[in-house]
């Protein structure tokens, strides 16, 4: 397949998130991730505070608060049992008191630390009488005195690959990678995967635009993406969501999930393409076998100055970690296989 690659300016690395410090945000009492690359990955045991961190950048990171927050309240709905989704812009959902640690009445805080000298604090107040506040602020760099920064990235958005449908739809985010003019390298991730597939396009079906994989034949036959697989909707979506403009940052939780090893080496070319493209990636896995392909499908200078691994751990609300950088991973391979197990 075709490589894209783009010859961008410095500066096409402004927006990149350094340093992100959590306190009383759900899981996390207190906690930092500093020194981190365009694409971090982030392991650790079930229950270290990896969705926290990704949650903690989701709305740390956003330039609309709200809906970040509501995204991360949506996909916390799908597992706590009792508590549908009640929508609105009030944010009136009965169980946000667990995005405060311990659900007290003190402001979760959260601030981010961009290149260049940007910053944002992002506070969030839930009371008594379940009022919810939030606001930005600004933070000292240092002893400098930056701007409040209204937007450190082009875009952030995180893909839960447990609950896709929290996302865009498949029809939005081509549409997006076409208007993006990144349409061309969507197609060709996509139909690598989807041989003998020969093009992609939105249908109409009973007037409402669906993404449609067409196939080869006298007649050929167009197929609905939504009724492929769930590995290969997921791979669409991961492929899609990464097929964005530079200066963006991309979550994702658990990436590999429903994903067989040669769909999963797919995955980790697109991320390498995004990264390389400018977007920064941060991702959580559970799985040795993903971190092996994301390490196969860099170069040595990728892995020494884009590549970062975080090893989380979670001791009574205090985030501890320990970083690598990517040519330190291989070396500590069988140390990480405790912490993907």
């Amino acid at each position: 397949m075709k490589e894209y690659r783009f010859d961008l300016p410095s500066e096409a690395q402004a927006g990149l998130i350094k340093r992100i410090d959590i306190q009383k945000f759900r899981a996390i009492a207190t906690g930092s991730l500093m020194d981190l690359t365009p694409l971090v990955v982030l392991v650790g045991p079930n229950g270290c505070g990896k969705s926290s961190v990704l949650d903690a950048l989701l709305v740390g990171a956003a330039e609309h608060i709200q809906p970040a927050v509501m995204t991360v309240v949506e996909r916390q709905d799908k597992v706590i049992a009792g508590y549908p989704r009640q929508g609105g812009a009030d944010f009136d959902y009965p169980n946000r008191r667990w995005l405060i640690h311990r659900g007290t009445n003190d402001a979760a805080i959260i601030d981010i630390y961009a290149e260049p000298e940007a910053s944002r604090r992002v506070r969030m107040v839930i009371d008594n009488s379940r009022n919810f506040q939030v606001s930005q602020e600004k933070v000292p760099l240092s002893r400098s005195e930056p701007p409040l920064a209204t937007k450190l990235t082009s875009s952030v958005r995180l893909i839960d690959s447990s609950h896709p449908d929290i996302n865009a739809s498949l029809e939005e985010l081509y549409s997006r990678a076409v208007k993006g003019g990144l349409g061309r390298e969507a197609k060709d991730r996509l139909l690598e995967v989807l041989a003998p597939a020969e093009d992609i396009q939105i249908l109409s079906e009973m007037e409402r635009p669906v993404l449609h994989i067409v196939f080869p034949g006298n007649p050929g036959f167009a197929h609905p993406a939504a009724l492929l697989g769930e590995g290969l909707k997921l791979y669409l979506r991961q492929s899609l969501e990464l097929t964005d403009r530079p200066n963006s940052l991309i979550l994702i939780e658990e990436p590999e999930t429903h994903l067989n090893p040669g769909i999963m080496r797919y995955s980790a070319k697109a991320i390498w393409a995004a990264v390389r493209r400018t977007t920064q990636v941060i991702l959580a896995t559970h799985s040795l076998e993903f971190m092996d392909i994301l390490l196969e499908e860099s170069n040595a200078n990728e892995l020494r100055d884009m590549l970062s691994l975080f090893r989380l751990e979670l001791r009574e609300g205090v985030l501890s970690t320990c970083r690598l950088s990517g040519d330190q991973v291989q070396a500590a391979r069988e140390t990480l296989a405790e912490d993907l197990r």
